[in-house]
C-alpha cells in the first residue's frame, strides 16, 4: 500500500514543470511557518484564559502602536485589559504583568519555574554564552564565577577607566560651549556608558582614539539600534540580511562578526546592559514629571520593593548592577561639578521616547553647556 503511494507521489512530481514543483515548496513552507509561528503560539495564550489583543501572523502584537512606541502600548493595553494580560512577542506567548507582588513572586518565591529567559532571536558565538542569553546550570555556573568580579574591591580597579572616559565627556561638553553648540547629552552619556562596559567588562584596551571610536560604533548598532523592524528581520531573514547588507552600506552583521573577532582576541591574549509598572499612575502618580523626592527614605519605605526594577530582581537581578552604579555616580559628580547644563533651541521638550532594544529618546536629547569655574 505505501509503496503503492510512494509511486503515484513520484510519477506526479515526475509529471509537473520545475516552476510547479518550486511554488508547492513555497507553499508548504509558508503554511509549515504559519502554524510553527502563529497558530500554535496563538493557541497557547488562548489557552491562559487570559484577556489580550488579537496577534496578527508572524509579527504578533508588536506593531500595534507603531514599530517605536510600544512603551505607550504597554499602558494603553493594562487600560484595557488590566494588570495581566497576553499577546505574542513576534512569535513568543507572552504574558504582561503590571503587578508588582506577582512580579516578586515570579523573580523570588517561585524563581525556581521561571530561572531561564527567552531569546527573541538567536544569538551568535559567543554572545550566545553570556551570563544573560545563558540557561539553568549554565547560569548558575556563570554567576558564581562572575559575581566574585563586582565585589568592592575589584570595583575600585574600574575607578580610572571610569575617571579617563569622564574627562573625555568633559572636555567634549566644554568645547561644544566654546563652540556654541549644543551636544546631544543623551548620545554622549550613551558613549560613556558603553566605554566603560567595553573596557571593564570585555577588557578591551583601547589602542586609539580611531579603534575606541570604532569598536563603540559596532557595540551601539549591535546593541542599542535594534528596532522591532529590524529584530523582525533577524529573526525571519537573517542569512538575506546578512547578504543584502552589504550593498545597503548597513551596520548590524559587519557589527555582530566585529565585535566578535575583537572579543575572540581578547580571550585568547588573556589566555596566553519595565514600563508598564513604572508608569502605573497608581505606584507613580505624574510619571514623566522630575520629582527625585520620590525616592527618598521616607517615600521608599512607603513603596512596594518591586515597584521600581530597573535592574530586574531575584537571583537574575543584573549582575553588573553595582559597576552601573559606581559609573552613574562618579561621573554625574565630576561632569556636574565642571559643567552646568541648559535647554536650547534643539531641545525637545517634553521628550519624546521610541521603543528599541530599550526605551529611548526619538531624535537625542540635545542641551547646550555652560563652564562652571
Amino acid at each position: 500500500m505505501a509503496e503503492g503511494i510512494g509511486s503515484v507521489l513520484m510519477s506526479w512530481v515526475q509529471s509537473q514543470s520545475s516552476t510547479t514543483l518550486l511554488f508547492m515548496v513555497v507553499i508548504c513552507g509558508f503554511i509549515t511557518l504559519l502554524v510553527k509561528d502563529y497558530v500554535i503560539p496563538y493557541r497557547t495564550i488562548l489557552a491562559t484564559g487570559l484577556k489580550g489583543p488579537i496577534p496578527k501572523p508572524f509579527i504578533g502584537n508588536v506593531f500595534d502602536y507603531g514599530g517605536v512606541c510600544q512603551h505607550r502600548g504597554q499602558l494603553k493595553r493594562q487600560e484595557k485589559y488590566g494588570k495581566i494580560y497576553t499577546l505574542l512577542h513576534y512569535h513568543i506567548p507572552t504574558v504582561y504583568i503590571g503587578d508588582p507582588e506577582i512580579i516578586k513572586t515570579i523573580m523570588v518565591k517561585e524563581f525556581s519555574n521561571f530561572t531561564n529567559r527567552f531569546p527573541v532571536n538567536k544569538a551568535h558565538h559567543p554572545f550566545d554564552k553570556t551570563v544573560v542569553r545563558a540557561d539553568d546550570d549554565d547560569w548558575k555556573r556563570l554567576r558564581t564565577l562572575l559575581i566574585p568580579s563586582f565585589s568592592a574591591s575589584k570595583l575600585k580597579t574600574n575607578v580610572p577607566f571610569i575617571n579617563n572616559f569622564t574627562n573625555d565627556v568633559i572636555d567634549k561638553f566644554l568645547q561644544a560651549e566654546h563652540q556654541v553648540k549644543s551636544v546631544d547629552v543623551w548620545k554622549t552619556f550613551g558613549n560613556l556608558s558603553m566605554s566603560t562596559i567595553i573596557a571593564t567588562v570585555f577588557g578591551i584596551e583601547f589602542k586609539s582614539k580611531k579603534h575606541k571610536e570604532k569598536v563603540i560604533t559596532a557595540a551601539s548598532a549591535l546593541l542599542r539600534n535594534q528596532t522591532n523592524l529590524l529584530q523582525l528581520v533577524l529573526i525571519y531573514a537573517y542569512l538575506a540580511l546578512a547578504l543584502w547588507e552589504p550593498i545597503t552600506g548597513g551596520k548590524i552583521i559587519r557589527s555582530v562578526y566585529y565585535l566578535r573577532d575583537t572579543i575572540v582576541g581578547v580571550i585568547q591574549e588573556r589566555r596566553k546592559n519595565l514600563k508598564q509598572v513604572h508608569h502605573n499612575p497608581e505606584l507613580w502618580p505624574d510619571a514623566d514629571k522630575f520629582i527625585p523626592e520620590r525616592f527618598s527614605s521616607e517615600k521608599k519605605a512607603r513603596r512596594h520593593p518591586y515597584s521600581y526594577i530597573p535592574f530586574g530582581g531575584g537571583p537574575r537581578i543584573c549582575i553588573g548592577m553595582k559597576l552601573a552604579l559606581l559609573e552613574v555616580k562618579l561621573a554625574l559628580v565630576k561632569i556636574l561639578h565642571r559643567v552646568e547644563f541648559v535647554t536650547c533651541k534643539e531641545t525637545k521638550i517634553p521628550l519624546k521616547l521610541r521603543t528599541g532594544s530599550t526605551a529611548s529618546p526619538e531624535s537625542g536629547v540635545y542641551l547646550k553647556t555652560r563652564r562652571r569655574h
